[in-house]
């Protein structure tokens, strides 16, 4: 047995971190790198630079908004859409007053800030990509929340 604990049947590698050295067993020396190296190919794709996309209008926060996200409301069903908010909005904004969500009641968002909030949330409010909310239904959604004032005409 060596000090460290380890049998001697393992051999050990030291590996530096940048100014740590550390013994490990020579079995478990490929994991970690394969580990390690698994870990920067997945940090890697987080928190890097995003594609640069036309913007319009601004949100809430003054932040600009996709231009994927302008244009007019293309639906007028509204009873979709008030299903739509019965499924996934009133639990949060009851009847569009104030409830564990801000009152959306009267706010007046354009269709391209509703859109943006909906799909990509803020704050504790979540996101709904289109396999929770199609595009259709967000469409209705939209033109539902104009009867509630939340999205201007």
């Amino acid at each position: 047995m060596r000090a460290n604990g380890l049998a001697d049947e393992y051999p050990a590698a030291n590996i530096s971190d940048g100014g740590n050295n550390l013994t490990v067993p020579k079995k478990a020396e490929c994991s970690i790198a394969a580990c390690v190296a698994l870990l920067g190919v997945a940090l890697g794709g987080c928190g890097g630079e995003k594609p640069a996309t036309a913007t319009t209008d601004e949100s809430s926060g003054g932040e600009q908004i996709a231009a994927s996200y302008d244009g007019p409301i293309s639906s007028t069903d509204v009873a979709l859409g008030q299903q739509q908010y019965e499924t996934y909005c009133a639990g949060c904004h009851p009847g569009g007053d104030e409830g564990s969500g801000p009152a959306i009641k009267n706010l007046a968002w354009s269709p391209a800030q509703t859109r943006k909030q909906i799909r990509e949330g803020e704050d504790n409010m979540p996101g709904f990509d289109e396999t929770r909310i199609s595009a259709e239904a967000l469409e209705a959604l939209l033109a539902y929340l104009q009867t509630l004032g939340a999205v201007a005409n």
